[in-house]
């Protein structure tokens, strides 16, 4: 019994020393109300995950880590009252798979009844919402996948299709076929205010 407890102690020390030791420029870093490790699958098990790296917040209910090593590699599955927050952009969606390279996060997989996405940067010329049963956004390319009823409303602007890619640098759009979607035609509306 004390052995455990001991081992507790230290993996316990090892984390908090390891999210403070990555917690510098770029490096991703976390901490959580609880961790666990499950040994007969291998995996940490945590509750209330905060993950952060630069601009970049995630929070989730709960999640399932391959490992907690950060500077390692490995794959983070998160879900219940999944939040992303990035560079004036919030997602929100039930579950999400995030990978991690050298210690950066390198991309995302983020799902729900809808996921939904809202870019909030004052630097866009026109506000931009969507949502889609499925959002897959790359970090070093800065876009996102949107798949499965895609919605993506640019100012009075209403684009739909099955499958869509949005680029945040230059806000443009455009549809992709994928095995699920073989024909990403888009249909656009326009909502026109009383002034006009």
């Amino acid at each position: 019994m004390h052995r455990l407890l001991a081992s507790i102690c230290i993996l316990i020390s090892s984390v908090c020393f390891l999210a403070a030791a990555q917690s510098g420029a770029g490096r991703a870093a976390f901490d959580s109300e609880t961790l666990t490790l499950d040994s007969q699958r291998n995996l940490f098990q945590l509750t209330k995950p905060r993950i952060r790296q630069g601009d970049i917040r995630i929070q989730a209910d709960e999640a399932l880590a391959s490992s907690v090593d950060l500077s390692q590699g490995g794959k983070w599955e998160l879900t219940g009252h999944v939040h992303i927050e990035f560079d004036g952009v919030v997602l929100d969606g039930d579950s999400t798979v995030f990978s991690f390279a050298k210690g950066q996060l390198s991309r995302f997989e983020l799902k729900g009844s809808p996921a939904s996405v809202e870019d909030r940067s004052s630097t866009r010329s026109r506000p931009v919402r969507g949502a889609a049963a499925t959002l897959k956004y790359d970090l070093t390319e800065r876009t996102l996948h949107m798949a499965g009823d895609a919605v993506l409303n640019r100012g009075q602007s209403s684009i739909h299709s099955c499958s869509m890619v949005y680029d945040f640098d230059d806000e443009s759009f455009e549809s992709v076929a994928t095995p699920d979607c073989s024909d990403p035609r888009m249909r656009i509306t326009s909502q026109r205010t009383d002034s006009q």
